[in-house]
C-alpha cells in the first residue's frame, strides 16, 4: 500500500539524517524506539545508531557499520553501500524534527489500537475488579502515550523577559489573587499548575476560606471554577458561597433574620453568582481519579479552569470530614 511505502520511505531518510547529522539524534533519541520501525533493516540501523550514540561515538556510516558488523548483520545489510544509500537519501529530506513526527504516525496509532483493545477486554472480563480501578489504569496508559509527543520547549529568555515585565508593574498581583490580603501575602499569587494547602483544626472556618477565594476567582477574576466535594452537598456548599459573596453571617442567614440591606445583597450574590462559571461538583465517594476527570471535562466545556478546591486532602479514604482544604 502507498501508506507503507511512504513511511518506509520517511525511515529510510531519517537514518540518513542520523548518519550525517550529530544534532538531529536529540530530535529522535529521546521518542524513537527499534520497534517503531516498520522496515526490518531499518530497525537495524537504528538500534546499531542508538548503541553509538549511547557509547558516546561519533555516529556515522563506520561507526554504524561497525556496530552492525559486531551484532553480525553486516552483510545482511548490505554494508557501508546500504549505508551510503541511506545518506543520500537523507540529504534530501526534510528537518529531522519534522521526519520523526512522520515515522512516530504509525506506531503510535498501533500503540492507540492495541491499548483501546487491552482496556476494552479488560472491561468486559475483569469482573471482580473496580471499575475505578479499570479506569485508572486506562488513563495511565493514555498517559503512557501522550508522553511520547513532542514535549514543549521554551526559550527562557523569552519566559524571563514576560517575567520582568510582570515584576515592574509595582503593585499588581502576579498570578491570581485569593482576595484576602493575609492569604495572598502567606501564600504569594495563585500560579498556574501551583498546589495550595489551607490546613487547621477541625471546624477552624478554613472550607469558608477557601470558598471566599473561589467566588472571588469566579466572581473578580473571571475565571472558571471548580469546588470538589466527599461529604457537603450542592445545597449546602451552594449556602455558603451565597453568604461568603453576600457578606452575611451563617446563623442570621439560617434564622432568617435578615435586614432589608442584607437581603438586598443576598440578591445581588444570587444574581452575580449566577452568571459566573462557578461549579460544585459532589460524590460520596469521592476519589482522585473522579477530580481530574471530572476537572478535564469541566475544563474543556469553559475553556479552561482557573482554580481547582477539593474540600479534604483525606477524600475518598473513609476518613472523616476535616475541613482541610
Amino acid at each position: 500500500p502507498e501508506s507503507i511505502a511512504r513511511t518506509l520511505e520517511h525511515e529510510a531518510a531519517l537514518l540518513g539524517r542520523l548518519l550525517q547529522d550529530a544534532e538531529a539524534w536529540t530530535d529522535a533519541g529521546h521518542r524513537l524506539r527499534g520497534p517503531d520501525f516498520l522496515g526490518e533493516r531499518h530497525r537495524l540501523v537504528y538500534e546499531a545508531i542508538e548503541a553509538a550514540a549511547d557509547g558516546s561515538k561519533a555516529v556515522d556510516i563506520f561507526s554504524v557499520e561497525a556496530e552492525l558488523r559486531r551484532r553480525g548483520y553486516a552483510q545482511v545489510m548490505g554494508g557501508v553501500e546500504y549505508l551510503e544509500g541511506l545518506l543520500t537519501q537523507g540529504k534530501r529530506s526534510d528537518e529531522a524534527s519534522a521526519l520523526v513526527e512522520q515515522v512516530l504516525r504509525q506506531p503510535l496509532m498501533r500503540e492507540r489500537v492495541k491499548a483501546c483493545e487491552e482496556i476494552t477486554t479488560t472491561a468486559l472480563t475483569a469482573q471482580d475488579v473496580p471499575a475505578t480501578k479499570i479506569l485508572d489504569e486506562a488513563e495511565m496508559r493514555m498517559f503512557r502515550l501522550a508522553d511520547r509527543v513532542s514535549p514543549e520547549v521554551h526559550s527562557v529568555g523569552a519566559l524571563a523577559t514576560g517575567l520582568l515585565d510582570l515584576i515592574q508593574r509595582r503593585g499588581e498581583v502576579r498570578g491570581l489573587s485569593t482576595g484576602m490580603a493575609s492569604l495572598d501575602e502567606a501564600w504569594g499569587p495563585m500560579l498556574p499548575g501551583s498546589f495550595l494547602v489551607l490546613n487547621a483544626r477541625p471546624l477552624a472556618g478554613q472550607l469558608d476560606r477557601a470558598l471566599g477565594v473561589a467566588q472571588h476567582v469566579a466572581l473578580n477574576e473571571k475565571k472558571a471554577v471548580a469546588v470538589f466535594s466527599g461529604y457537603y452537598t450542592a445545597e449546602v456548599l451552594t449556602e455558603r458561597l451565597v453568604r461568603i459573596a453576600a457578606g452575611i453571617d451563617q446563623r442570621r442567614l439560617r434564622q432568617g433574620a435578615l435586614t432589608g440591606e442584607e437581603v438586598n445583597r443576598l440578591t445581588e450574590a444570587v444574581e452575580r453568582l449566577r452568571d459566573a462559571n462557578l461549579y460544585v461538583v459532589v460524590s460520596p465517594a469521592l476519589t482522585l481519579l473522579e477530580v481530574r476527570a471530572t476537572a478535564r471535562r469541566l475544563a474543556l466545556a469553559s475553556g479552561g479552569l482557573g482554580l481547582v478546591v477539593v474540600d479534604d486532602l483525606g477524600v475518598g479514604s473513609g476518613d472523616e470530614p476535616a475541613e482541610a482544604v
